[in-house]
């Protein structure tokens, strides 16, 4: 009689699974036993993709640039904390084959449970993982995966807790897996003498496995012809700790240490809310993989740190705290920012010029009409005029703030007016002279009269970057783009900007014939004008505060000068320009004001020589200064708003920037303004 049974088991290569046939008879002989038994063995399946060997210690080595196949032996749900909003999280328990380890899918991946495609003994592939220690374990946190097999019914090999010698339970409690039962194994099999049949895991060093020489034996030291695991992402327990890239951070790494360059820094804010209010300021890193975030301090922590940084520096930070990055105040391309706090570490380190000074995805300046209002881009372009330094005050706090306007334009034909605020826009004026490249990164887009841009706090400024785009960008101006039209986007001009193209000028007349300046905002027109007369008496100027962020006018005392603003004394005081003059072209003349910036340029003295000239009974001099100003010829920008003065609304048009006439560039815009109007 035949007696038949079949056994799905494991193969000796963890990587194929088998059945078993024992087929029993009677045996007619007598020295044999009572029974025979025959072993008939077949491949039951092979699973389209395998499980992959030693993933545990290669994750563990620092690698996550694989996509392993492994075993799920079991999960189970974890709630969030009592008392405490959050969604449900799934705790895995997989296996290679060799190894099990712990791990946690990420919620997005919850679905891949709650629909039943993550089965107990199914094979799934990481696709993006992490290895981080949670309260003094290890585990691998799950970001991406798919299903590669439903459930195999068995586990593959008989796993023991990674970082436990086998033997004993393998990392089991009480001969049990961590959740859940025991899974079902293939019965123990005697062969015809009755021992039992070896199971060999993957990786075995004995002679004849089925698995010998598959994969090269882990070495940790990186002798030669062993595996030498490239340093990775893996945020290890306890110092010293690996370096993380910045593109791999996310909220479910605990600890983690970047090595970054401080590409910007911004100057110390105040805020102020219902919540209280602190000082704050921001850095902006980059890491050698071209990684950026955006880092920010508050409170105790700006006045440690603040002094501590500098920009262009390279530094270790740990310590710090992620969350959702508010991409609408910053150009870096990263879906998190970070803040740091006291208890943060940061230690300056040597620089081995790995990392970059800064990253760009420029934008032409022919494409911004078509980019959004409020978007945050990278420009580089041409100075091809900017104006000098201006000052407005602030509405909210009353703050003066120093700007200056630049035009830029590049290849495409296209110009903008670009604003540079703060100390950067005071900083060695000389800079913008000559028609640099200027690179600028992070800079805001807006749709005011047309498209201009402006710089924020954490913007990028760099004079003559070392870039192929700014080496393309000097070859053509210096063959074709100086003497090339362009137009510009900036139609309606901004407050004491550089000034248009020779196709956005206008002619005096037009001021009362357009109405202009009797807008809600003022206006600006670039004209080119003769100044046929300078007021010279009484005296062109007033006495002003002697500080550097004050200019309001002082009051004489007996021997001092007092400030209203600034309430203090002072035994001197400066001396500022306020012109009036007349400006004349073919249409008709138009009374201009002047303050003290470009009266410096329109006189080429200041009203502090010209009041010793009258101080020292120098009036020829004087005189002279006047009229060797009078009947030049300049290109002015000017700001026309209609004001009230005693019940009656006039136009006041001030002059904002001033520049000499260039008399070759002058010509050919003329031919060709001629050429396109026939």
């Amino acid at each position: 009689m035949l007696i038949s049974r079949t056994y799905p088991v494991i193969s000796p290569n963890p990587n194929r699974l088998i059945s078993l046939s024992i087929d029993r008879t009677p045996s007619p002989h007598s020295d044999l036993p009572a029974e025979h038994i025959c072993l008939n063995v077949a491949v039951l399946m092979a699973p389209n993709q395998e499980i992959t060997p030693h993933t545990f210690e290669r994750i563990h080595a620092g690698q996550t640039k694989f996509s392993p196949v492994v075993q799920v032996m079991d999960f189970k749900q974890v709630q969030p904390n009592h008392g405490q909003p959050g969604q449900v999280r799934y705790r895995l328990i997989v296996s290679d084959g060799t190894h099990y380890q712990q791990a946690m899918l990420a919620t997005q991946l919850n679905v891949l449970i709650n629909e039943g495609q993550i089965t107990e003994h199914g094979l799934i592939c990481l696709e993006e993982f992490i290895c981080n220690e949670v309260q003094g374990r290890k585990i691998v946190i799950i970001l991406r995966c798919h299903v590669v097999s439903p459930s195999l019914g068995y586990r593959v090999g008989d796993p023991v807790e990674y970082g436990k010698a086998a033997g004993g339970n393998g990392g089991m409690q009480g001969g049990q897996p961590v959740y859940g039962q025991q899974p079902q194994q293939a019965p123990a099999l005697n062969t015809m003498a009755g021992a039992s049949v070896p199971y060999k895991p993957a990786g075995s060093s004995s002679a004849g496995s089925s698995n010998a020489g598959a994969y090269p034996p882990y070495n940790s030291g990186g002798a030669a012809g062993g595996y030498r695991a490239p340093s990775g992402p893996v945020v290890r327990a306890g110092p010293p700790q690996s370096i993380i890239p910045i593109n791999d951070l996310n909220p479910y790494i605990n600890r983690w240490v970047i090595k970054a360059r401080v590409t910007s820094k911004t100057d110390i804010k105040r805020w102020s809310n219902a919540k209280g209010e602190g000082t704050l300021f921001s850095v902006d890193l980059l890491d050698e993989f071209d990684g950026e975030i955006r880092a920010t301090f508050f409170k105790e922590a700006c006045e440690k740190f603040y002094p501590l940084l500098e920009q262009g520096h390279v530094y270790t930070f740990s310590g710090g705290k992620l969350k959702p990055a508010q991409r609408q105040y910053s150009s870096i391309r990263n879906n998190y920012e970070t803040t740091f706090d006291t208890n943060s570490e940061i230690m300056e380190v040597m620089d081995d010029h790995k990392i970059q000074s800064a990253v760009y995805s420029f934008k032409k300046i022919g494409e911004l009409e078509e980019t959004p209002p409020n978007a945050t881009i990278d420009v580089i372009g041409v100075v091809k005029a900017f104006s000098p330094l201006s000052t407005i005050t602030t509405k909210k706090d009353g703050r003066e703030v120093e700007k200056r306007e630049l035009t830029l334009c590049d290849d495409t034909g296209t110009e903008v007016r670009l604003t540079v605020w703060g100390e950067r826009a005071s900083k060695q004026p000389e800079q913008w002279e000559n028609h640099p490249i200027v690179a600028f990164k992070g800079v805001k887009v807006s749709d005011y009269n047309g498209r201009s841009l402006g710089t924020m706090p954490g913007s990028q400024v760099t004079v003559s970057p070392d870039l192929p785009e700014a080496l393309h960008l000097h070859n053509w101006w210096h063959s074709a783009g100086a003497t090339a039209a362009s137009t510009s986007i900036s139609s309606g001009g901004g407050g004491g900007g550089g000034g248009g193209g020779f196709a956005d000028r206008k002619v005096l007349s037009q001021i009362k014939e357009e109405q202009l300046g009797f807008g809600e905002k003022p206006d600006y027109m670039d004209v080119k004008a003769t100044l046929t007369y300078i007021k010279s008496d009484p005296d062109p100027w007033y006495r002003s505060c002697t500080s550097p962020d004050c200019k309001r006018k002082v009051t004489e005392q007996l021997n001092s000068y007092f400030c209203e603003k600034c309430q203090r004394e002072m035994p001197e005081c400066a001396y500022r320009y306020i012109l009036t003059v007349s400006g004349t072209d073919h249409s008709g003349s138009v009374y201009l004001s002047c303050f003290d910036e470009h009266a410096n340029i329109l006189l080429g003295r200041s009203a502090e020589e010209l009041n010793s000239f009258k101080a020292s009974d120098m009036q020829a001099r004087y005189d002279a200064t006047f009229q060797e100003a009078t009947f030049g010829t300049h290109i002015l920008r000017l700001r026309v708003k209609a004001e009230q003065v005693n019940d009656e609304q006039r136009v006041k048009s001030t002059i904002m920037n001033i520049r000499p006439v260039n008399l070759v560039q002058e010509i050919r815009d003329l031919i060709t303004a001629i050429k396109a109007y026939n």
